[in-house]
């Protein structure tokens, strides 16, 4: 597989910015789809994504925006991991509310954002990242204005 058909190189020109998502399968995409956003606690109006927009980030904004190497990851034939869903939750900083799957197969996605920077000869610049997808939202659907830093600390049972 290549770059084209698994990732996404998400670009903003207006503000010089990209990220590096994986994109989602059909089948994914209407699974996710089928999950019931509940009424949030707080009352805000919740959004969710339109289905084209969904995806899981595998490099943010901050870290892969002036990544000189973006086109050599790029390059690289690879075989990019499926999703596997995890546990949905609400996510709350301060003035925005993010519903999230969070994803159970957070080594195996590691082990391949790590293989994508090695085959450049660097590190993962997110070695801790925790891999999810943002379901909706409180900022009208829009997935680049969702909580990005989304942590397993915001998984934990209370």
């Amino acid at each position: 597989m290549n770059f084209q058909q698994l990732l996404c190189l998400y670009e903003n020109r207006a503000h010089a910015e990209s990220a590096l998502l994986l994109k989602l399968n059909d089948k994914t995409i209407q699974m996710l789809q089928n999950i019931q956003i509940p009424e949030e606690p707080n009352g805000e109006t919740m959004t969710r994504l339109d289905p084209s927009r969904l995806h899981a980030t595998l490099i943010s904004f901050r870290n892969f925006k002036n990544e000189p190497d973006r086109e050599s990851i790029a390059r690289h034939d690879f075989e990019a991991p499926e999703i596997v869903p995890g546990e949905t939750r609400f996510v709350y900083r301060p003035g925005k509310v993010t519903y999230v799957l969070s994803l159970q197969n957070q080594k195996e996605l590691k082990e391949f954002v790590d293989k994508l920077y090695s085959q450049v000869g660097k590190t993962n610049p997110e070695p801790n990242r925790f891999f999810h997808v943002t379901l909706a939202n409180n900022m009208g659907g829009d997935p680049f204005k969702s909580i990005g830093d989304v942590t397993q600390d915001d998984f934990k049972k209370i």
